[in-house]
C-alpha cells in the first residue's frame, strides 16, 4: 500500500544527506525489521498537509 502512497519521483534524504530512492525504500520494507522507536525530534508544518521533522 505504501507505494500507492508515495510519488514515482519520491526521494528521502537521510540524517546524514544520504539519499534514497522510492524503489530504495520499498524494497527496505519489505524486509523483516526490528522494532525502531524515534524521540527527541520536533515537527513544523511547511504547507497544508506537509510535515518537515527535525532534532
Amino acid at each position: 500500500m505504501v507505494d500507492k502512497l508515495m510519488h514515482r519521483d519520491f526521494v528521502e534524504i537521510g540524517r546524514l544527506g544520504q539519499s534514497y530512492t522510492r524503489e530504495q525504500i520499498l524494497t527496505a520494507l519489505e524486509c523483516p525489521q526490528s522494532e525502531t522507536e524515534a524521540s527527541d525530534f520536533a515537527l513544523a508544518m511547511i504547507a497544508d498537509g506537509m510535515a518537515f521533522t527535525h532534532v
